[in-house]
């Protein structure tokens, strides 16, 4: 009796657990996750900026810079879709999580732009006035800029007195070992103040500077330098601002 137990419990058991083994390509749910809720930010980027993206390539490049974020190619993240399709159970419960985690950027989201309608409401009329920018979304390879420095400006001529100028923008597909130095200008008609700041990642990179209120400004421009590049490297920088509080 014993063994005519054992021997179906034995079988059982190993249904099981070659039922949860997967294949070594195949991405973890963790790292799917990740990857996943990148790719979703990313066709949310393309909808949102539908002339930049205006042909496939640029959309495959994008797709690009995800997967070179998290170290993987096309072929790893193509066939681990197909694992976790056939595999709906894990695919639900990676997008269940996903979802929560949009659930908490989007009160994020709204909570900041709360908060920043309050502060437009109690400042100056000028305050918080944002400069047109040669470019808001774009990529960045080897072969856009030369000698290693991209470089933005303001695409007007000021005439305004001092305050705090800020610029930001977002950052995806940087490796991990690159730290680009950014470089932010204020010139006025006898001096520039400028501030300089490194990218320590994908994401939000921010930097401000100050001049006192007397002081007149007349340009904004600045530059992105990268000491080291690969010739595999794309970048995508989207809201890309220059403003003033």
């Amino acid at each position: 009796m014993k063994i005519k137990y054992l021997i179906p419990l034995f079988f059982l058991s190993a249904f099981f657990t070659a039922c949860d083994n997967r294949p070594t390509y195949v991405l973890s749910d963790k790292k799917m996750e990740a990857v996943l809720f990148d790719v979703y930010i990313a066709q949310t980027i393309i909808d949102n900026n539908r002339t930049t993206f205006s042909d496939s390539a640029r959309k495959a490049d994008l797709l690009n810079t995800v997967l070179q974020k998290h170290k993987i190619d096309k072929a790893v993240f193509d066939s681990s879709l197909v694992w976790y399709s056939d595999n709906l159970d894990k695919y639900i419960k990676v997008n269940e999580k996903i979802m929560e985690r949009y659930g908490k950027m989007n009160e994020n989201l709204k909570a900041e732009q709360a908060e920043s309608s309050k502060l437009l409401l109690s400042e100056e009329p000028d305050s918080a006035l944002r400069y047109p920018v040669n470019n808001q979304a774009f990529f960045l390879r080897k072969t856009d800029f030369s000698q290693n420095v991209y470089t933005f400006s303001a695409d007007t001529v000021l005439q305004k007195s001092g305050g705090t100028y800020n610029l930001r923008f977002n950052v995806l597909g940087l490796p991990v070992q690159f730290r680009p130095v950014v470089t932010f200008c204020v010139q006025g008609p006898d001096t520039t103040v400028v501030r300089r700041d490194t990218i320590q990642g994908n994401g939000l990179f921010t930097l401000s500077v100050s001049v006192y209120p007397v002081r007149q400004v007349n340009h904004l421009y600045g530059s992105i330098h990268f000491p080291e590049t690969r010739s595999d490297m794309t970048l995508f920088i989207n809201r890309f601002i220059i403003s003033k509080k």
